[in-house]
């Protein structure tokens, strides 16, 4: 990043510099702030009416340093958050619940470990932000190439804007990896909960970085099932077990994990452009976006049969079946914009359809979620229990809630739920925005007829 946009640098010719040598200026700065600490314990005991100028002077320059070195520090924080892009991290939090719950559910027998639990969650986020990291990192040609992001496609443009170095996220990335790591072997009880915890682990960062390559290779979609959809809960459930767990619970997932294949190909229509300029190809750049739409109905279809299956199977109650059900017209709606209106040939109307497939990527999962905890006839919904297996559905309505109250505090409440790009940037970017729609027409078929190279 720039240390002039640290505050802490004055200079109008300042260059971007590692973070090894921003470490290096910290360490000098808490240093210099030692030196002085002496004076700085005096101000509480000394008389200011008795202090000399020269004293005051060092005391308050004492103050002004501390001030910014914490504003520096809250500014990586910050930017680190940024980089991790913590707004897609609620989902994995609900689909390791579902896995814990699947464990505790429908067994009188006490297998639960708060601990335990935590030390999961903790391994979970930190493989789900290891992704983002390695993510940014391997992506930024395409990233770069992007010229229409949405705020849930095209990275976080933190490397973009040039705020960082790219090897920042690459390094932020092995930290998060060496963290995880520590956690299997350290906390995870098991070899079979060790080796999934490994296996998580090269899945998350063989979604973007070699030798795997995943999204690249065109599996990418893939991965993100495997991993947050399929492994995760399995991970879950493999912590909390007991003899009386019962594992045909965890085909009460199998809906939302054929959801969350095709929500990933909408995110990858978005980004369809920038990636056949860069040369990624994921599998809607190899499919094209028409075959890739249709996929996505198919592949939706899919996921609510399954859902009725499971259903007349005997597998999956009325009530859990009706609160899965309940996502359906929101599916529909996605379908019918993508397939029968072909939003996807235009920049505006397709903006927000991101944003609203990763909504509904998570109310699926979230209502799988909640009828796990419903049917759960050994304990009510008011128990301790209970209520630890539902705190990532709260976290995730906590976070819509302030999303609102932000939205209409600064009043663009419609903003919130239905991003889209503004009249004033339509008007402005017509040109663009029509060479950017002209490649999207060529987008539309495979990547190998659009390029003989």
């Amino acid at each position: 990043m720039y240390i002039e946009r640290c505050g802490l640098c004055q200079s109008k010719n300042c260059h971007q510099v590692p973070v090894f040598l921003e470490l290096l200026l910290l360490t000098s700065w808490v240093a210099e702030s030692f030196d002085r600490s002496p004076r700085a314990y005096q101000f509480s005991t000394m008389s200011m009416s008795n202090a000399k100028l020269p004293e005051v002077h060092a005391i308050m320059a004492t103050y002004s340093t501390a001030s910014q070195l914490l504003h520096w520090l809250r500014r990586r924080v910050m930017l680190f958050l940024e980089l991790g892009r913590v707004k897609f991290l609620l989902y994995s939090p609900i689909a390791y619940a579902a896995g814990v719950t699947c464990a505790t559910a429908g067994n009188s027998a006490d297998s639960f470990s708060l601990k335990l639990f935590l030390i999961g969650q903790l391994f979970v986020s930190c493989t789900h932000m290891l992704t983002h990291f390695f993510n940014e990192y391997y992506d930024f040609p395409a990233d770069l190439a992007h010229q229409f992001p949405s705020p849930w496609t095209g990275g976080s443009r933190v490397l973009v804007s040039g705020r960082v170095l790219p090897n920042t996220s690459y390094w932020f990335g092995w930290a998060m990896t060496a963290v995880s790591m520590s956690l299997v072997f350290g906390g995870f009880p098991s070899v079979e909960t060790k080796v999934l915890g490994v296996v998580i682990i090269i899945f998350s960062i063989g979604y973007s970085a070699p030798p795997l390559e995943m999204g690249t290779n065109g599996l990418g979609e893939f991965d993100v099932m495997l991993v947050l959809n399929t492994l995760v809960p399995l991970l879950g459930f493999l912590l909390h077990r007991n003899g009386e767990s019962d594992p045909s619970l965890l085909l009460w997932l199998l809906p939302p994990a054929v959801v969350e294949f095709v929500r990933m190909m909408v995110m990858n229509m978005a980004d369809v452009v920038g990636d056949t300029r860069a040369r990624k190809l994921t599998l809607v750049v190899r499919l094209g976006l028409d075959r890739s739409v249709f996929v996505h109905l198919i592949g939706m279809t899919v996921a609510y049969l399954c859902l009725v299956g499971l259903f007349l199977g005997g597998i999956i109650p009325v009530t859990p079946f009706l609160l899965q059900v309940a996502t359906l017209p929101m599916a529909g709606f996605i379908c019918h914009r993508l397939y029968f209106q072909k939003d996807y040939l235009s920049l505006p109307k397709f903006y927000n359809l991101p944003y609203l497939s990763t909504q509904h990527n998570g109310l699926i999962l979230l209502a799988a979620l909640l009828g796990l905890a419903i049917s759960d006839d050994h304990r009510r919904m008011s128990s301790s229990l209970s209520q630890i297996r539902l705190l990532a559905a709260y976290l995730f309505f906590i976070q819509n809630g302030l999303k609102a109250w932000k939205g209409w505090r600064n009043g663009n409440l419609s903003l919130v739920f239905n991003p889209e790009i503004s009249k004033a940037d339509r008007s402005a970017k017509s040109e663009q925005i029509g060479q950017w729609e002209g490649a999207i027409e060529q987008a539309t078929r495979p990547f190998s007829h659009n390029h003989s190279d």
